[in-house]
């Protein structure tokens, strides 16, 4: 029996449970599109390429399996910002684009881009596809490179000609893949952090983007058996509860200054995190000199990025979690008393109480007004989203993680424009939970359309825009250095009449008397929604620190 190529893709994502696409509508895909809508996929149609694979990276991480983005040509242009941020944020997509037919390809066809070329640098994985009896191989290959070591975006870019053919089954090459294959550490180099582990006496885990696979269960174990603090980079937050007494927040002290207590340390153990910049790269003033570093990663090109570990093991951090478990378990004589707590805590203390000492002069409001607000009025099932501004980084270090892949702030690329339609990913993803955008009113501006498409797909995401005017973190930074606020400033704009002209929820709040009433009426809506909640200009932990130790 002969059947389409698009036909073999319908299949092959059934395969893997897959049922939903994001995507902007285009001829290239159009055969696509007509074989998924008639098997039952749902699609998610946005306003723009780069929020769909935005939504695609949120469902994909919540869902644990590839989201899947679907473009023609000139919208695989427009997707590669969202590719880029899966890429840092190690998020499962497999992205497609059509292009014209696959004889024509390389003479100025219509359209015509290198696509591959374009993708290659921001994806694990980026191919054309030229014979259609590969193209269910193709997508395996695709679907496992997506999911295996540091997760990442793939990319095939799936000609015309390869969708609207027919094939005999015979004729389709088919990978049989056993289940995704893990790195494996030797045993010796287990024992050897853990001889580390003995010998320290304030040991620091640290998990990060690459420690998606570990067990909740197993690394409890490990840091209770030990006496031991963690913290977490943003794909890993909520592996461990912040509620548990041992578990210390966000990683990245620019906009955690809890976590700086991390110089105290003798022994910082990388879990999947990069030794990167947001640690100083292993020296001062994040780490002290005199720290040992152990540093546990799938990917080579990682571990060789570091210039200074006293131990680096190229392993699944999951796999090297339950081998570590599994020497330490029943052992009773490893429990710590570390100094490095009264340093922790004292950290937390002051900047709890920092942040709760934070209001507007008079009526008008401070970012942190608006976050002790919505705190109370949390659901017990909630997925946060803190996209870059100040207003963003007040929440980020405030609000704690409970679940893995409920809480999602930029990362270290810092990008902007994703905070909206990952919302909208999430809540696709999360049918019957609350899920919250916080943005700044510029970030905002990138993908503010998407709350149409929130209402034209009945998504109830919930986006409270903080409005201070001001591109925040660069404007402080000008005044600070400069004195001289150039390109910074902006429009105070009525977002929420934006949202009411598309048929959602808008409100303004310009008082802080007002906000219990309006944020309590805002989150009870029954319906997609932006609050635009005036507030002042206030440089975050992020900004202040950036301030504190950059030079000019």
């Amino acid at each position: 029996m002969k059947q389409s190529g698009s036909e073999y893709i319908a299949d092959f994502l059934e395969s893997k449970n897959i049922d939903t696409i994001f995507t902007v509508a285009g001829d290239h895909i159009l055969h696509l599109m007509n074989v998924l809508s008639n098997r039952g996929f749902k699609f998610i149609d946005t306003r723009h390429e780069q929020a769909a694979v935005d939504m695609a990276n949120a469902w994909g991480r919540i869902k644990n399996t590839p989201g899947i983005s679907m473009f023609t040509t000139p919208g695989h242009a427009n997707a590669i910002p969202g590719l880029t941020l899966a890429h840092q944020q190690l998020s499962p997509v497999i992205n497609i684009s059509g292009s014209a037919d696959s004889t024509l390809l390389g003479m100025g066809a219509p359209q015509e881009i290198d696509q591959i070329g374009m993708a290659t640098p921001v994806t694990k994985r980026s191919n054309l596809i030229r014979n259609g009896n590969q193209l269910v191989s193709e997508l395996e290959s695709s679907f496992q490179m997506s999911m295996s070591d540091r997760r990442g975006p793939t990319h095939l870019t799936i000609p015309t000609n390869i969708q609207t053919d027919l094939y005999d089954q015979k004729q389709i090459y088919v990978q049989h893949r056993g289940t995704i294959s893990y790195k494996y550490p030797h045993t010796d180099d287990v024992k050897k952090c853990l001889e580390y582990l003995i010998s320290a006496s304030n040991p620091v885990f640290i998990l990060g983007n690459g420690a998606h696979d570990i067990n909740r269960e197993q690394m409890t174990n490990i840091i209770e058996s030990l006496n031991c603090p963690l913290i977490n980079e943003m794909s890993a937050r909520g592996t461990v509860p912040d509620s548990h007494l041992l578990s210390y927040g966000l990683s990245d002290q620019r906009a955690n200054p809890v976590a700086r207590a991390i110089v105290e340390s003798d022994l910082i153990i990388l879990l999947g995190k990069e030794l990167d910049f947001t640690l100083d790269y292993g020296g001062l003033p994040a780490i002290s000199n005199n720290t040992k570093i152990i540093q546990i990663d799938p990917d080579e090109v990682i571990l060789g990025r570091s210039k200074r570990t006293n131990l680096s093991i190229m392993s699944s951090v999951g796999i090297f979690v339950k081998e570590l478990n599994i020497l330490i378990n029943g052992k009773l004589d490893l429990r710590k008393q570390p100094d490095i707590f009264s340093v922790f805590d004292e950290n937390k203390r002051n900047h709890i109480k920092r942040l709760d000492s934070l209001t507007g002069v008079d009526n008008n409001i401070h970012a942190m007004d608006v976050h002790r607000v919505v705190s109370k009025f949390l659901e017990k099932n909630n997925c946060l989203i803190f996209e870059g501004s100040d207003f963003s980084f007040y929440g980020a270090s405030y609000y704690p993680s409970e679940r893995k892949d409920r809480w999602f702030t930029n990362g270290v690329l810092g990008m902007i424009g994703w905070g909206i339609p990952y919302g909208i990913g999430a809540k696709v993803a999360l049918e019957n939970e609350q899920v919250i955008v916080f943005t700044g009113d510029g970030a905002a501006g990138f993908n503010l359309m998407e709350i149409d498409t929130a209402v034209r797909n009945n998504i109830n995401v919930k986006i409270i825009i903080g409005c201070d005017s001001v591109w925040g973190i660069d404007y402080h930074q000008q005044l600070e250095f400069f004195d001289n606020a150039v390109a910074t400033t902006l429009n105070f704009v009525h977002y929420e009449d934006i949202a009411k002209s598309v048929g959602a929820y808008g409100d303004l709040v310009e008082k802080k008397s007002d906000l219990p009433t309006k944020i309590q009426k805002f989150l009870s809506h029954n319906g997609p929604g932006i609050l635009n909640i005036k507030t002042e200009p206030s440089p975050s932990p992020l900004t202040q620190y950036i301030m504190n130790t950059k030079e000019y």
